[in-house]
């Protein structure tokens, strides 16, 4: 089985398309869970995400400095006796997590880390994703000076202004897609509807970047898919299954 621990604290739940998108390339999760010291507000975006995702939040009530790392312990040492941990996705930067996957890698289980960790942490790990920064927001332009009151005549008449583009999915986002459509179609192509709508359902922050009006001309500049149309209605197949089928 494969478990994944989050370190709440520690790591954003902005990363969570991320975390998945790693995750998925190690086997189906069986069990996701999220610790933190929820109270007062704190690692909110995590407690909300968990409603709508399959999370299992596990809350630590100002417990101090290092009550989660401790819970995260005790958790990973329980699936670890259960016998049922094959393989441990680790969330976290923190340094301390060393010895505990030392221990785990020691015992035959496999921990790769996800975060942005230090040199000893990533070489403890069976293997270790970085995950990508926060993007810098733009400077703030200084306020233009108001007009004095005598040029105010007539106010001039704003320029229409365009939308502004779309931000390109990152390379998570698009393994995240590429997973999801080769679930869809794994056997045969899936209706470009399905894909959106399932996409909306699981990935909600993903599908308002890139769905909508335009989505399969988005998907087609990924080259992940292959689109095509039948009596009026689009359909895509996974690149993977589509050379699958060529080769047999």
């Amino acid at each position: 089985m494969l478990a994944v621990l989050v370190d709440a604290e520690n790591v954003p739940a902005r990363h969570h398309a991320e975390i998945l998108a790693h995750a998925a390339r190690l086997g189906p999760v069986g069990i996701f869970r999220v610790f933190g010291d929820f109270s007062a507000g704190r690692c909110g975006s995590w407690l909300t995400l968990s409603q709508s995702e399959a999370i299992e939040p596990v809350l630590q009530m100002n417990g101090g400095r290092n009550a989660t790392d401790i819970a995260m312990t005790i958790a990973a040492m329980d699936l670890l006796h259960s016998g049922r941990l094959g393989t441990l996705c680790l969330v976290s930067s923190d340094s301390d997590f060393r010895p505990l996957v030392l221990r785990l890698r020691a015992a035959g289980i496999e921990v790769h880390g996800i975060g942005n960790g230090g040199k000893g942490l990533r070489a403890a790990c069976t293997s270790y994703a970085l995950l990508e920064p926060a993007p810098r927001s733009p400077a703030t332009a200084p306020a233009a000076p108001k007009p004095k009151a005598e040029q105010a005549v007539k106010p001039a008449v704003k320029a229409a202004t365009t939308p502004a583009p779309r931000t390109a999915p990152s390379a998570a986002e698009i393994q995240v897609l590429r997973t999801l459509i080769g679930r869809l179609a794994e056997t045969e192509p899936v209706r470009l509807a399905t894909l959106a709508q399932t996409l909306h359902k699981e990935h909600k922050p993903l599908a308002v970047r890139i769905g909508g009006k335009g989505f399969k001309t988005r998907l087609a500049a990924l080259g992940i898919a292959r689109l095509s149309r039948a009596n009026g209605i689009d359909f895509v197949a996974s690149s993977a299954s589509v050379n699958g089928a060529a080769r047999g």
